[in-house]
């Protein structure tokens, strides 16, 4: 008998029974988005078996009578290698540190891209986060998280779907590339910073992140659409986690991008200029980030759902409400590549 009831997470369940999500895989099609890593990771943790039952169109005790039928399976899968993941954690800090020895830095920033490609971006965060607790500080990382953002965002090109330019998924995909771009523009400008001495003399390039986060604020309205639009419509098909994270996610990186605007506007009282200029690198670091993997699980996860649940008048329904709602103006230049 498994020790699985209607309250496990599928998180907890998966790492109990290793043959679940395989077995899962075999029930339903809906189930057959648990083979993307990315997917488990950002779902397993927030469903318990009463979303899995519902998603795969269930009962729960339909479901719980569907694992017990297939115990043995699911008993028999194989674990994943720990070990395996343990070592590649070890391969990104050792990288990382190399980036701080002197060493060819060319040569080891294609050493760590290529490392990044059998990782999972969770992987990458918790390895920085334990060189933290070894003492190094954010520049001290600099030139792996600009790997690892550059990285990112080559892998977000290469995700992107492919709609034509009258479907409102083509306009989401256009307004990242906008966003993701000032956004990388502001965060060179942060860099640049440091060159300064005071916030005096580096006032140009203040005034400039000034007005470029204001256009990032702008781009509000691109949630606001997403929101009011796509979400409702998946979450009536019974879709519910992924809108509901992506919401947490836009709620987060405006605080984040609050944080960095008031930083500009009031510095902590006592910090000096290298200290502030450390302390928005930061944000911005975490905000491009953020974007960057917020956008890939949209064209990996929603918008690919998106568009095998949703009906041609669902979609017309969108790009109505989203005309209604409003979009920001797109630059020149993204205009003309349209």
């Amino acid at each position: 008998m498994l020790n699985i009831n209607k309250k496990t997470k599928l998180s907890d369940a998966m790492k109990e029974y290793p043959g679940l999500k395989d077995y899962l895989v075999t029930l339903r099609p809906e189930y057959k988005l648990l083979e993307n890593v990315t997917v488990r990771n950002l779902l397993a943790p927030r469903m318990d078996m009463v979303k899995i039952a519902k998603r795969g169109g269930m009962s729960v005790e339909e479901l719980l009578d569907l694992l017990e039928a297939g115990a043995e399976q699911i008993m028999a899968g194989e674990p994943e290698d720990t070990a395996q993941s343990e070592k590649f954690k070890e391969d990104i800090k050792s990288l990382m540190r190399r980036m701080n020895s002197g060493e060819d830095l060319e040569e080891i920033k294609v050493q760590f891209k290529e490392l990044l490609k059998k990782v999972d971006p969770v992987l990458i965060a918790v390895a920085e986060a334990e060189l933290t607790q070894e003492g190094y500080t954010i520049q001290d990382l600099m030139n792996a998280c600009d790997v690892h953002l550059e990285f990112f965002a080559e892998g977000l090109a290469e995700a992107k779907v492919d709609v034509p330019e009258d479907h409102p998924l083509w306009r989401f995909s256009k307004d990242q590339e906008v966003i993701l771009n000032w956004l990388q523009e502001a965060r060179e400008l942060v860099k640049e910073m440091a060159q300064f001495n005071s916030m005096e003399e580096a006032k140009e390039h203040v005034a400039r992140l000034k007005e470029l986060m204001i256009k990032i604020d702008v781009t509000d309205n691109h949630d606001v659409r997403q929101e009011n639009t796509l979400f409702p419509i998946l979450e009536k098909y019974g879709v519910e986690e992924p809108p509901h994270i992506m919401w947490e996610e836009h709620v987060r990186m405006k605080g984040t991008r609050k944080g960095i605007k008031k930083a500009l506007e009031n510095p902590p009282a006592g910090w000096d200029y290298k200290k502030l200029v450390e302390y928005l690198d930061g944000l911005m670091i975490t905000l491009v980030e953020t974007f960057i993997q917020h956008s890939m699980k949209e064209h990996q996860i929603l918008y690919p759902t998106a568009l095998d649940l949703l009906s041609k008048e669902d979609w017309d329904d969108i790009a109505e409400e989203s005309t209604e709602l409003g979009y920001f103006e797109l630059p020149e230049e993204v205009k003309k590549s349209e």
